[in-house]
């Protein structure tokens, strides 16, 4: 009969396991794993012994073994914006019904915690990386080319990167959201436009002139101003329009991004301006304080969620492919229309109780 031992100093290992339940480590490696046939009565004994020592799998020599490691790196610019919540449950969801795990990373906006970021998840050995770029300096993700990993981008897509894409139609978002304040009769209307290095500030700030356009409106370029996604970029960028004589000062503006609506309105406010009657307002990203404040914010919904799936599943089809997701000619983009949400903000609704839900026209998937 084999000795057994306690084991209360070190991690316990297959072998300890084997010991205490007086049988093989290929029996305790079919039960742990649950493959191939083991009497119930061993079975237990073998649960039991594990349950004692503590025993936890080693996955990371059992990924060297197998050069699996069922994770996935997720790189996002912003873990405290409410956005990236719902999307990283949509892509967590998706990979856990396939056993596979999120290794989550903040880049906080900056390509070179980006790259450094890209560096840890070729040492982790992760199998695929989801990432919302920081910006357009992508030279590291040759780093995940050269390990043979593949990369699914969400939210944001630097230019001319190859990869596929999961991506919220910013241009149709804007330009719904900017004819929407014209069919209320506003003429001069302002945005509060986001960086012009990332499709995202790009696209949304096209979206707007091109509803300007086809209203057949001039764009002056003094209503546009620019700030980072951050609370005070919106802030600064109100101020600016603020500051313009009275009879050119915007009637209604366009916030490109949540955080930087919340930077608008604290503006609004700072300046007695009152909203809507003296400036009608209209943000990007639904969030549950956009239902709370007074009036009710108007906003264009992105389908957060649906993005994170959409890139989960993307993801595990490049890591079946073996990393031929690099091709942009394998795998499509997804384009999510987002949905216009009418409350008061705008002035539009001032008399209903309920907010309006514009439904999605066109939609490219």
């Amino acid at each position: 009969m084999m000795v057994k031992r306690n084991v209360t100093r070190r991690h316990a290992t297959i072998r300890d396991v084997a010991l205490r339940a007086d049988t093989s480590t290929a029996t305790v490696s079919r039960v742990l794993n649950d493959t191939g046939f083991v009497s119930e009565d061993l079975r237990d004994r073998v649960l039991r012994a594990a349950a004692d020592l503590g025993y936890t799998p080693n996955y990371v020599a059992r990924s060297l073994k197998k050069q699996a490691t069922h994770t996935v790196g997720v790189l996002i610019t912003d873990i405290t914006n409410q956005f990236y919540a719902s999307l990283v449950r949509g892509i967590e969801d998706v990979l856990a019904t396939h056993r596979y795990h999120a290794l989550l990373s903040n880049t906080d906006h900056d390509p070179t915690k980006e790259a450094e970021h890209c560096r840890l998840m070729c040492e982790k050995r992760v199998e695929g990386v989801i990432i919302s770029a920081a910006g357009q300096q992508v030279d590291h993700l040759q780093l995940l080319r050269d390990h043979g990993i593949p990369w699914v981008f969400v939210n944001r897509r630097p230019k001319g990167c190859g990869g596929p894409a999961i991506l919220t139609d910013n241009r149709a978002g804007a330009y719904e959201a900017t004819m929407h304040l014209i069919h209320l009769g506003h003429r001069r209307i302002g945005v509060i436009a986001g960086p012009q290095d990332i499709n995202t500030g790009i696209d949304r700030l096209e979206g707007y002139r091109e509803a300007m356009g086809t209203a057949g409106l001039p764009v002056q370029e003094d209503w546009i101003a620019y700030g980072a996604f951050r609370e005070d970029g919106g802030y600064r960028a109100t101020l600016q329009l603020l500051d313009l004589q009275k009879d050119r000062r915007p009637t209604a503006l366009f916030a490109c991004n949540n955080k930087m609506t919340v930077g608008v309105w604290k503006a609004l406010a700072d300046r007695g301006v009152r909203i809507p009657q003296e400036m009608a307002l209209v943000g990007f990203d639904e969030s549950e304080w956009a239902r709370m404040v007074v009036p009710p914010l108007t906003t264009l919904a992105q389908r957060t969620y649906e993005m994170g799936r959409a890139a989960a599943k993307g993801i595990l089809q490049g890591i079946a492919r073996g990393g031929e997701a690099f091709d942009s000619t394998v795998a499509r983009d997804v384009y999510l229309k987002p949905q216009l949400i009418i409350r008061q903000s705008c002035g539009s609704s001032s008399t209903e109780g309920a907010p309006r839900v514009v439904p999605s026209t066109s939609e490219s998937l």
